[in-house]
């Protein structure tokens, strides 16, 4: 066997090994985050958009100090095996960032369920739909985007229609 055979061996069969390693920890982090779990640091989902982009940013900078540790070859071989972990991540994290859409919408319906009620309600005093109002919000600063969007537009949309049924 030659030198560079044994050496172009050592350095796919290591790299493909730590590869392996990085991506089942990371994508048994993401899952148990999609599942609902809290991890170690505390994130649990819903987050913000910016909060779960965060977490996916801080758990690449660790998998590539990871990598860069323990990752053995010529950099064209390392920089191989770091982009196909990097694409497996990347579905990883677009399932992680649909559940968190879901999780997000699911966190807005009983808040959205009391604003019905209370724009329903003839007697509904401006106090009860301040705390109501003011649980939306603070619904809202922990949710991503696209959640928020859909119950504030819900929100707008049933106080249109009761605005409508009062005239």
């Amino acid at each position: 066997v030659s030198i560079a055979t044994a050496w172009d061996s050592l350095q796919h069969t290591t790299c493909g090994k730590v590869a392996d390693e990085l991506r089942r920890n990371s994508c048994l982090r993401l899952r148990a985050l999609a599942g609902g779990e809290t991890l170690p640091e505390g994130a649990k989902l819903p987050l913000t958009d910016e909060g779960l982009s965060s977490l996916f940013a801080q758990e690449r900078l660790h998998l590539r100090a990871l990598w860069d540790e323990r990752a053995v070859g010529d950099e064209t071989v390392k920089r191989e095996y770091w982009y196909e972990l990097e694409a497996s991540l990347a579905r990883e994290e677009s399932a992680v960032r649909m559940q968190n859409a879901r999780q997000g919408d699911k966190e807005f319906k009983k808040p959205l369920e009391r604003w019905q009620q209370w724009l329903d309600d003839e007697g509904g005093t401006w106090e009860a739909g301040s705390q109501i109002c003011a649980a939306l919000v603070e619904v809202m600063d922990s949710a991503p985007g696209p959640p928020v969007a859909r119950a504030a537009l819900r929100a707008v949309e049933a106080a249109g229609q009761r605005l409508v049924q009062a005239r």
